[in-house]
């Protein structure tokens, strides 16, 4: 059997982010195509506790490898990023030849036929005396994209606080953190810097790759257009062992689901709740809105306290059955993002209705009024909510969102789409 070899930054357990919850579906995987004994992880920076290390799927290998120390990612930010612009900050943090070294010394050992690279933080240590394999570069989305979103927010008015740096802040010196936290005017500066020059990555990386993967159809044909390179979709898989019933009764209780540091996130609720919850409650005196998801920043915590418990912020749980299962259906008020929410895919596997705009399902086939209402006036979404409660209509929209999860998510298309992409001709 051929050897595969992921290089990554993020360890994909235990599976509570997005992130690894499409890595942790590579995994699996390949380890279903190839065997864990033939699947290598190879970890950059930081250690990973033995008790963590546990969670891990299988039998796959661990390889770990130091990042740069915290006296290079400051000279790479200022050589490579401020002065010769060839480099985005988050491909700063990442590079030193001392780790594109360790690399190839690790690959050379695993000799895998293919690799896949996470990222172009990962994909920047290409090495050139590497052995000789297929060459895969996980793009997840494009961060220029979603920065460009960001920044329209800003221009807007809109002030991304706590979230800007979102689950890329452990990368960054906490130093720096309350000067990028408290100010709009470096938050706007900082991501015009950033955008510029990861876009040059995704354009210039892909390249050098034989094939480069986006999860969103959409971004597939926007950098196909721009690049010369073979470009494709990676569908999201997620192991869902889903055995629960719909038990809805009519309650209008309503979940969100996200990590709340994530700036589409915590906006996208600050925004609903001033607007659309508002209205909703005067329509619905009853309605109850439980938002499942780690770090709040301090302003949605202040903001969800003054709703005296209509409002409920439940954490990260583990366990989503219980709760989709007898709740009302799912919102997803958006208002910019890149990629595929997996958020949305978490609600259909278990044909969990969506209230969402047009940005939370972007990418995903669903059909306004079948398996989901779009609404991008989020004053406006009290109306759908309500209508939602009607049992005959929650029921024909919950099947059908089952159904779309089904014919285009579940394991036998996923991992089809996946053959297609890792398997030799």
């Amino acid at each position: 059997m051929k050897k595969i070899a992921v290089v990554s930054t993020v360890y994909p357990a235990p599976i509570d982010n997005g992130k690894k919850v499409i890595l942790n579906g590579l995994v699996s995987y390949f380890i279903e195509r190839f065997g864990a004994k033939n699947v290598h992880w190879v970890l950059v920076g930081g250690g990973v506790p033995i008790d963590v290390q546990n969670h891990f799927i299988g039998e796959v290998n661990l390889h770990q490898i130091c990042g740069p120390s915290v006296l290079i990612k400051i000279r790479n930010v200022v050589l490579r990023s401020l002065l010769a612009g060839d480099k985005s900050i988050q491909e700063s943090m990442f590079w030193s030849r001392g780790v594109r070294q360790d690399l190839t010394k690790c690959l050379n050992q695993i000799q895998p036929a293919l690799v896949v690279y996470d990222t172009v933080r990962m994909g920047q240590l290409l090495p050139s005396d590497g052995p000789v394999c297929r060459n895969i570069l996980y793009l997840d989305d494009l961060f220029s994209v979603r920065y460009e979103r960001m920044l329209q927010q800003i221009e807007q008015g809109i002030f991304l606080g706590d979230s800007v740096l979102g689950n890329f802040a452990h990368f960054v010196p906490r130093l720096l953190h309350g000067w990028i936290n408290t100010s709009s005017c470096l938050q706007r500066n900082l991501l015009k810097f950033e955008r510029k020059r990861i876009m040059h990555s995704e354009r210039s990386q892909p390249i050098r790759f034989n094939t480069s993967l986006l999860l969103n159809d959409g971004e597939v044909k926007t950098l196909a257009q721009d690049v010369k390179a073979d470009v494709r979709v990676l569908r999201p898989w997620l192991p869902i062992e889903y055995g629960h019933e719909r038990v809805f009764t009519g309650h209008p209780l309503f979940v969100f689901l996200g990590a709340l540091n994530i700036p589409h996130n915590e906006i996208a609720l600050m925004r609903f709740l001033k607007n659309g919850f508002e209205e909703f409650c005067k329509r619905v005196p009853e309605g109850e809105l439980i938002i499942v998801g780690k770090n709040p920043t301090p302003r949605l915590s202040e903001e969800v306290s003054r709703w005296d418990g209509r409002v409920k912020l439940a954490g990260y749980v583990e366990n989503l059955d219980d709760l989709l299962a007898q709740c009302c259906g799912m919102i997803v008020p958006l208002v910019f993002g890149s990629g595929v929410k997996l958020k949305v895919l978490e609600a259909l596997a278990r044909g969990v209705p969506l209230v969402s705009t047009d940005c939370g399902v972007e990418g995903i086939p669903v059909t306004h009024g079948k398996e989901c209402y779009v609404e991008n006036d989020l004053s406006q979404f009290g109306l759908w909510m309500e209508r939602l409660m009607n049992l005959t209509e929650n029921q024909t929209m919950s099947l059908a969102a089952a159904e779309l999860f089904q014919h285009v998510y579940s394991q036998k298309p996923v991992f089809e789409n996946y053959d297609s992409i890792f398997l030799p001709s």
